[in-house]
């Protein structure tokens, strides 16, 4: 997001209502829906948020994974696994690594600050430490491959995931992560109401599930 949107927009309001000392409250879809889309994006913007722990999300997260292990990649703030009582892991790109740092840096973009529940690791060895049934990644960057128009060099492998789980998990949109290279494979679309991400366009959020039969 540039200065520019953010700019002469008062989040004060919207972080009082949806803020508990430093941790996002599980709030329905209803009570975001009393702020402007304006004031939305742009706390998600300060906050280095990419998707809002909604209780339907929530709700919706815990009936997929049931009563299968599961643990979360890229968990960044930890808002969505947190309120899931699962595992919370991420590579701590946005402290660790200098591209990134500068590339964020650069665009305005707040990076995320790690809170000391996440454990620093990679997608592939958390779930190689861990082993769960499920891993769930919200708003993840696929790994970038060529003739890709979008994705990310340090991204998650989402083919070699995939094969070391029953069950994965992505919070995402359509166009967004129109390039993750299992969207050519058998899956779930789930279009959830209230479900908010940073993409303007809300009708192409989902939830892609994969089952590794």
């Amino acid at each position: 997001m540039e200065a520019k949107i953010v700019k002469n927009v008062s989040i004060y309001n919207i972080e009082n209502k949806v803020f508990e000392g430093e941790r996002m409250r599980i709030l329905p879809a209803s009570e975001w829906e009393k702020f402007s889309w304006m004031e939305i994006r742009t706390l998600m913007h300060f906050s280095a948020t990419y998707v809002l722990p909604t209780s339907e999300l929530i709700n919706e997260l815990k009936t997929l994974i049931g009563d299968h292990s599961a643990i979360e990649i890229g968990a960044g703030n930890g808002w969505i696994g947190r309120a899931l009582g699962i595992p919370l892991t991420d590579s701590f790109q946005q402290r660790d690594d200098p591209e990134t740092v500068l590339m964020y840096t650069l665009m305005r973009q707040p990076l995320i600050q790690y809170p000391d529940d996440i454990i620093k690791m990679e997608a592939i060895e958390a779930v190689e430490h861990f082993h769960p049934h499920t891993v769930l990644g919200a708003y993840i960057t696929h790994k970038w491959e060529y003739g890709m128009s979008n994705g990310n060099m340090h991204g998650v492998d989402f083919k070699a995931l995939l094969q070391k789980v029953k069950r994965l998990i992505l919070v995402g949109n359509l166009e967004t992560h129109a390039d993750n290279p299992l969207m050519c494979c058998k899956h779930q679309e789930i279009q959830l109401s209230g479900l908010i991400t940073r993409s303007e366009d809300s009708s192409s959020n989902r939830i892609f599930v994969w089952d590794n039969e």
